[in-house]
């Protein structure tokens, strides 16, 4: 388990604890257990192939296919929480169930500003098409 105490200042500053407590943060609150826990059998890209509940041979990467999609769904957990940290739930009827304190320090604003600037870059040229 990774435990932040062990980089606690002398070993970094302010400024590098305040940047590694939030990556940690973020990381730790978006755990595979969980996701797998939510996702049950629809974590395995294999479901899509059963028919009349009846699964065909696998192909000996299968495993590979399902690790892949498992990250690539963290990645974009991942994503949508540092979108939410820099502006709050994209849908306000969640903030009366959603605690939001945005960011608390230079650090904090700072990966949120980047992220909203990125996000504000993507929406648009997605829009141009």
């Amino acid at each position: 388990m990774f435990d932040l105490a062990n980089f606690a200042p002398p070993l970094l500053n302010e400024v590098q604890y305040n940047m590694t407590a939030w990556l940690a943060n973020l990381i730790t609150n978006h755990r595979l257990k969980g996701m797998l826990g939510t996702l049950k059998g629809d974590a395995l890209t294999s479901k899509y192939s059963l028919d009349a509940f009846t699964q065909g041979e696998l192909s000996n990467t299968q495993w590979q296919t399902d690790v892949i999609r498992w990250f690539s769904i963290m990645q974009s957990s991942m994503q949508s929480a540092t979108v939410d940290f820099a502006t709050g739930p994209a849908d306000q009827r969640m903030a009366q169930w959603v605690f939001y304190a945005g960011p608390v320090n230079d650090q904090e604003r700072y990966f949120a500003h980047n992220q909203v600037s990125l996000y504000s870059y993507q929406q648009s040229a997605l829009t141009k098409r």
